[in-house]
């Protein structure tokens, strides 16, 4: 948001922000889940151009994706249920 608000009103003279975080912050903890997002986010880019070149659709990649998400919740459920069970 600050970021943002620094071009209001029409400003057209180069502005410099700066980001400051501190260590052990939730700030500084939504920075790391930033960053993680963005560079998931490229190597996602990258494997579904690689995998076009090999005539695979962002579909297939997309449902693969899905099936392997729930795939992985059925197990954790299990996992729960198995947890909770032997108590």
């Amino acid at each position: 948001q600050s970021h943002d608000r620094i071009y209001r009103n029409g400003q057209k003279e180069l502005c410099i922000f700066y980001h400051m975080l501190s260590e052990d912050t939730i700030d500084e903890n939504i920075y790391k889940v930033v960053v993680d997002k963005a560079n998931k986010s490229k190597i996602f880019e990258a494997l579904v151009k690689s995998a076009s070149k090999h005539g695979i659709k962002r579909e297939d990649i997309d449902k693969a994706l899905r099936v392997n998400a729930e795939i992985r919740s059925v197990v954790t459920s299990r996992k729960e249920l198995e947890d909770y069970s032997s108590q």
